[in-house]
């Protein structure tokens, strides 16, 4: 193979120069990979998530058991959150209950877990579906999620209520912080502080 000579060479960076500038959004990402994520649990062990086809924006951590779902997690590449797989559908509580419920929460062998603010549960909704399927994002892996999920937001003119999400409908709206809801937990993100009033 022969030297480039030194006359092409100056025509190969101005052409590529041209292009940069002209399409500044164009790069090369190399070959393409399915994403990764990890984390860590307090003992140092790694804890790898895996792609899921049919939505590759989630990824998903089985912890072992493979009968059993409501120990894996689901990572959201969209918003960098960790969510449980299989959150429980079953136990309703009331607003403070479900605060303490998240921040005791133990799944995947990690904690740090807390209740969703309002908006990040928006993220995982679809508003262009139409009735009567469930208004989730489109090939996502969560299960059982049926029912009204608490938000960690308390509404602004109203410190004795809450948002809550209704995934079957697509409604996020406030209720009384005494009423039994459901808790899907969430790690990561910012959030905030709910009111404990």
């Amino acid at each position: 193979m022969s030297a480039l000579h030194p006359r092409h060479a100056v025509l190969l960076l101005a052409g590529l120069l041209v292009a940069v500038l002209m399409f500044p959004g164009m790069s090369y990402a190399g070959p393409k990979r399915a994403p990764t994520y990890q984390i860590l649990t307090a003992k140092g062990k790694s804890v790898k998530f895996k792609a899921h086809a049919p939505n590759k924006r989630f990824l998903i951590y089985d912890a072992g058991t493979s009968q059993d779902v409501t120990d894996d997690l689901v990572y959201d590449a969209a918003t960098g959150l960790i969510w449980e797989r299989d959150p429980d559908e079953v136990t309703a509580r009331d607003w403070h209950q479900a605060m303490i419920y998240c921040i005791q929460r133990v799944a995947g062998g990690v904690m740090g877990f807390r209740l969703p603010t309002i908006e990040e549960l928006t993220t995982l909704s679809d508003p262009t579906l139409v009735a009567p399927v469930s208004f989730l994002v489109p090939g996502h892996p969560f299960q059982h999620l049926h029912g009204r999920w608490w938000s960690a937001t308390t509404r602004s003119n109203d410190e004795a209520s809450a948002f809550r999400m209704n995934f079957q409908v697509s409604v996020a709206d406030t209720i009384t912080k005494t009423a039994p809801e459901l808790a899907w937990c969430v790690r990561g993100g910012q959030g905030y502080d709910g009111d404990t009033n």
